[in-house]
């Protein structure tokens, strides 16, 4: 009983001691990954500039562009990054609107290496600097999230994902590392 009253303190600080440096650890490891995401979707994400700054003169003499009511003015949207690649049940897009006024995702199509469309089929509107996530797995869509119910991962590594508004003019690309 004497040893157990004299190595009992040591034990309790052991135990602090080990309990600490894992949440140090665990708290640097995920500032690290933080920071690490973020500069990778950074140098990923390209943006497709508004269709409405996009509309010359000289671009409308022979082709067919949509009409400025089509798409907000001032809309940006981009994919931020593909999470969970290759996994379906953790695999999804972030898409952001970076513009200045809200955003309707009904009829947008997603496209991929295959050349895939996949059509957006809910009436998801975007605000200023809101974002979704587009699950590949099944789900039920809600403002913050849409579900393409796939019965597998749609997404690999080399591919170019493209986002294209309902006159199917690309709005946003983004290449899977």
């Amino acid at each position: 009983m004497k040893s157990l009253k004299k190595t009992l303190p040591f034990i309790l600080l052991n135990i602090a001691v080990s309990a600490l440096t894992v949440v140090a650890v665990l708290f640097i490891w995920e500032h690290i990954q933080h920071k690490r995401i973020s500069e990778q979707a950074q140098a990923q994400s390209t943006q497709i500039k508004p269709l409405s700054e996009l509309s010359t003169p000289e671009t409308n003499q022979n082709t067919s562009v949509p009409s400025k009511t089509d798409l907000p003015e001032g809309s940006i949207i981009s994919i931020q990054n593909i999470f969970g690649l290759g996994d379906l049940n953790l695999e999804y897009i972030l898409v952001k609107n970076e513009g200045d006024s809200k955003l309707s995702l009904l009829n947008w199509s997603l496209r991929g290496a295959e050349r895939k469309s996949i059509h957006i089929k809910s009436d998801i509107i975007l605000n200023p600097g809101g974002a979704i996530k587009i699950y590949s797995k099944t789900g039920t869509d809600s403002a913050l999230a849409i579900y393409l119910n796939s019965e597998e991962a749609f997404w690999q590594s080399g591919a170019i994902v493209t986002l294209h508004d309902p006159e199917l003019v690309e709005r946003a690309r983004y290449e899977i590392p």
